[in-house]
Formats: structure tokens, C-alpha cells, sequence
């Protein structure tokens, strides 16, 4: 564990309402079908169901790195479940997966007067540009996150008002999960408590070329992620089952998720830009992991040790 106190930077949002209204992102397969990825893939231990995922089931302890600021989202798959009210402030956000599908999550504060139905509207009918009622969240967003899994990024929820959480992915439906139900809000109310600056056990670092991991072993661990690149970076862990493609995995979250899951998804960050940091927590297990970037392409291999 490291002992020493770490500050960290803002993290912007992941992206503008349009990007996630309207997804801008690269397709997996557009851009994790390197070179690199393919030959990561072929460690049968990359995202499948097999054992050794680096989650935790959804029933598992909760992280624990600040118990008393921690925000717990329960998400299945047609619903989120969230507290009602929180303290302004930083904390983490922990997703707990208890549906069937691979979810991700995004967050957006409203201005006063906006509720979650008009936020459910402006999803039906998406505008070009970002509303001014719509605000974005010192939340990095998160990554794919597998079925029994879940894990915690930290947010600083520094503003009062009301918050919305919900998930853009295509749903079997071809509905967005979102407007299957996979959306919810809670209020965030002052005073703002103190800021938090967690402790960390390892580091990982970003550049635009590569993820500089350290090693890991297998536990309860709370992560440091930075951006040194010159663009913004994804932090997604990833398994491939044996034989199967970045094309496959693409085309299985587009078109709703239907049939077995070609990877496993473990989770992570979806945007972190350049100079910033983010900080999550998950239960590592051991195993042979990707890192990797769904929007620039980056991606790493590494091993997580007993």
C-alpha cells in the first residue's frame, strides 16, 4: 500500500452529452483490432468467463477504501438502484452488475427544475449540441462492466442538485439501455464534505503509445490511473475467450448483446484526459488481463499474480 497521501487532479467527464447521446466512439473493432490486441487475445485468459476475472461477484463485500463516502449503484437490466440523497463532496461510485447484460455508466447533473423525465425526453429526441441544464460530472465514466461484476471510481459530486446515471448501450430491444429502463437520479445535498485523497496501491500510467503497469497481485486494490499521453485514454480491462476477435466482441455490444459474450468485462474508466488522474478499486484475482483503450487503440497485456 502506498503511504503516501495523493491529491489528485480533476478528472474531467467522460465526454459531452453528445458523445454519449450520440456515440462518437470507435467501434471495438475499429479500434482494438491492432496488431498488439490480437496477440493479447490469444492468451485464453483475456475477458472470458473463465476464472481468474479481476471483479468481484455482485453478492462479494463491497469495496471498502472509504465505506462512509461510498455512492452504491445496483444496475440490472432494466433498472438502477440508487440512494435517494447524498452528501456533496468526493466518494466513490460503486457499480454493482445484477443483471444479465454488460452495462456502462454515464453521469450528468441537471440545473435546478430538471428532473430524470426530461432527461428520459432529451434521450428519446437527442439534440446536436449539449442543453445548458445539462451539466458535466468530475466522473470519468464507466467502462464495460461483465454480469456479477463491479467495481468503484471516484467522483467528486461537488455541486447540489440533481444527478442522473444511465447506461447508452444498445440493449437486445435495440432500444439504448437507457430507455429500457437502465437509468436513474438521486439528489445531492450541501454542505460539501471534505475532500478525500485515497490511498492507492499501484499506479498505471497511460501514454499515447502504451499502459505502463506495474506489477500486481491478487486483491482488494485500489488503483491510481494517469494520462501522461498528449489525448484522452480509456482504462478498460478486458478477456477474450479463446479464438474470438475484437470484430466479434464489437459486433455482440451493438447489436444488443445477443448470444454468449465473446470477453469479459471487468470494467474501468472511459475517459481520462491528458494530465488528469482517476482512481478506482477492484478486487483483482489472479490472471492474464488486457488493458486497453477503446477510443486511440492503446492497449497492454498484463498478468496479475497469486
Amino acid at each position: 500500500m502506498n503511504t503516501n497521501v495523493e491529491e489528485p487532479h480533476h478528472r474531467a467527464a467522460a465526454g459531452g452529452l453528445h458523445r454519449f447521446l450520440r456515440p462518437g466512439r470507435r467501434t471495438w473493432a475499429a479500434s482494438i483490432a491492432s496488431g498488439a490486441l490480437l496477440a493479447a487475445a490469444s492468451l485464453a485468459a483475456l475477458a472470458g468467463t473463465a476464472s481468474g476475472a479481476a471483479g468481484t461477484t455482485a453478492a462479494a463485500t463491497a469495496p471498502a477504501s472509504h465505506p462512509n463516502r461510498t455512492l452504491t449503484l445496483i444496475t440490472s437490466d432494466h433498472h438502477v438502484t440508487a440512494p435517494c440523497t447524498v452528501r456533496a463532496g468526493t466518494m466513490f461510485v460503486d457499480v454493482v452488475n445484477t443483471g444479465h447484460q454488460v452495462h456502462i455508466g454515464v453521469m450528468f447533473r441537471l440545473s435546478a427544475g430538471k428532473t430524470l423525465a426530461d432527461f428520459r425526453a432529451l434521450l428519446r429526441h437527442p439534440p446536436q449540441q449539449q442543453p445548458a441544464w445539462v451539466h458535466t460530472v468530475d466522473f470519468a465514466g464507466l467502462s464495460p462492466l461483465s454480469p456479477g461484476h463491479r467495481m468503484s471510481i471516484l467522483a467528486d459530486l461537488e455541486h447540489p442538485g440533481t444527478y442522473v446515471y444511465f447506461d447508452q448501450l444498445p440493449a437486445p430491444s435495440g432500444l439504448p439501455h437507457a430507455l429500457a429502463g437502465e437509468m436513474t437520479s438521486f439528489q445531492v445535498r450541501a454542505p460539501e464534505r471534505p475532500e478525500i485523497h485515497p490511498r492507492y496501491d499501484a499506479a498505471i500510467t497511460a501514454t499515447d503509445t502504451k499502459f505502463e503497469i506495474p506489477p500486481l497481485t491478487a486483491a482488494m486494490r485500489t488503483l491510481q490511473l494517469v494520462n501522461h499521453g498528449q489525448q484522452a485514454h480509456e482504462f478498460a480491462i478486458i478477456r477474450f475467450r479463446p479464438h474470438t476477435t475484437p470484430g466479434q466482441a464489437d459486433t455482440w455490444l451493438a447489436s444488443g448483446q445477443v448470444g454468449p459474450a465473446p470477453a469479459t468485462f471487468f470494467g474501468g474508466v472511459q475517459d481520462v484526459e491528458p494530465g488528469h488522474t482517476a482512481f478506482i478499486t477492484i478486487r483483482l484475482r489472479p490472471g492474464r488481463y488486457l488493458l486497453a483503450d477503446g477510443e486511440t487503440g492503446v492497449s497492454t497485456p498484463f498478468e496479475v499474480r497469486p
